[in-house]
This record gives structure tokens, C-alpha cells and sequence, in this order.
């Protein structure tokens, strides 16, 4: 369905961002779809609907985003995942967790998710393997970040249910801007490029205060799907 407008008063109820209540969370609100077909910014629709003035209710729900993975399935579905838009001092700042599915056909889907299922994730990976997207790494909230850890999430594409997955071994820890690439004789992903966060430290590596330092990765690193067992390669 493709939507020439939404009403004033279905805007007002369904401007905001939000998670979702169950894993995965149906919410296709009007104006949500109506955001994706249009590929409005916020401060577009601010502009539509007469809200330019009212900067500090909140993010308007927005589809223009950066790092956002697309992830094309065998049917033609294009999945999408988070993303960020804006940058944290514009009033429409927000970084999502929600699945976006758009369909041949022109169908949207849209899926929320518990923050305690799938926190807001940008400029992770995001690699098919059979019908299910492994979801890994993330720049995020700052207040959300784990240094010392990657986080590592499987999508069902079947469900669109959202699972966290246990790791171990050395992973690359709290990376982002990274390749993904499935090697299906191994079954395993590898994980190279991209940039990982780490704290600021003294010479005898202890920690001197909480400033992030964020610095190049240098390594490859594989991801074996059977046992969850990350691997560092030399290059």
C-alpha cells in the first residue's frame, strides 16, 4: 500500500521511536510505513505535520538512516537492520533496533524487539548463512557498550525471532565498520577490517579513566558456528 499522506492525529500517535513487547514485535503503524515509502527525514516531516518548534519531545521515527545493514534474501525480501539517524546533538538523534523488511511485491514489514532481545545496533554486519542473518558487532550507545566484547545475534528470517548468541574464545571485541563473509567449508564467518573500541590505558595497561579510545583492527578473526568459538588469524 503505498500512502499519499497520513493524518495529523495518526502522526501524533505514532511519531516516537519504541521498542518492541515481544520477540519479534508486529508494528506496522501507519506512519512508520509511510516513512519508508516516502524515505523522509525526520525534519521533513517535522516540516509536513508543523512540529519544528517542539525540538525537545523527543526523535521523530525516521527510515533515512547510516549504517544500516540490507540484507537480500533468496525470495527478494530485502532485510534491514537498525541504523542510526542523525548525530547524537540533533534533537531527532536515534539509533533503532527494529527489522524492516520490504517485499517484491512492495509489502513492509516491520519488527520491534525488547531492548533486552536486541539492543540499538548500527554499523554491524549483517551475513546470510541458510535462512537465518548473523548479526555482528555494532557502534551503538555509548552507555550500552561492553568493551571487551562482540556482540553476536541470529535472525530467523523465517520468524524474524531475534536470539542472542554465547560466545567464546578471543573475539575481536567491541568492533564496528567491519566485513563479514561466510566461508561455508569451515562454517564459520570471518571478520577482518572495520574499527574496535577499546579504553584508554597506562603503560602497564591499566585503565586511566573512561575515555574510549577507538583504533584500527589489524587482525582477522573467524567465528565457527558450530561450537560459537571465535579464532584470531595472522594475517
Amino acid at each position: 500500500m503505498v500512502y499519499a499522506t497520513v493524518s495529523y492525529e495518526t502522526f501524533q500517535r505514532q511519531k516516537y521511536p519504541k521498542f518492541g513487547h515481544d520477540n519479534p514485535h508486529p508494528m506496522n503503524f501507519e506512519f512508520w510505513l509511510y516513512m519508508v515509502e516516502t524515505g523522509y527525514s525526520a525534519w521533513e516531516a517535522r516540516e509536513e505535520f508543523g512540529c519544528t518548534n517542539k525540538l525537545r519531545e523527543g526523535p521523530i521515527w525516521c527510515f533515512q538512516r547510516h549504517g544500516m545493514s540490507s540484507t537480500v534474501l533468496p525470495d527478494g525480501c530485502v532485510v534491514h537492520i537498525g541504523g542510526e539517524h542523525e548525530e547524537y546533538f540533533d534533537p531527532d538523534y536515534c539509533i533503532y533496533n527494529d527489522v524492516v523488511v520490504k517485499h517484491p511485491n512492495g509489502e513492509i514489514n516491520i519488527y520491534g524487539y525488547p531492548m533486552n532481545f536486541f539492543q540499538p545496533s548500527h554499523y554491524h554486519s549483517a551475513t546470510l548463512v541458510d535462512n537465518n542473518i548473523y548479526i555482528i558487532g555494532s557502534l551503538g550507545y555509548q552507555q550500552d557498550r561492553v568493551l571487551g566484547e562482540t556482540r553476536v545475534f541470529l535472525l530467523d528470517c523465517d520468524t524474524f525471532e531475534m536470539k542472542k548468541l554465547n560466545t567464546k574464545g578471543e573475539n575481536p571485541g567491541w568492533i564496528y565498520e567491519h566485513s563479514s563473509e561466510y566461508i561455508q567449508e569451515k562454517n564459520c564467518l570471518r571478520i577482518e577490517k572495520g574499527k574496535i573500541i577499546t579504553f584508554d590505558t597506562d603503560s602497564e595497561g591499566n585503565s586511566e579513566n573512561d575515555k574510549n579510545v577507538y583504533e584500527e583492527n589489524q587482525e582477522v578473526f573467524l567465528l565457527n558456528l558450530t561450537t560459537k568459538q571465535w579464532f584470531a588469524v595472522k594475517k
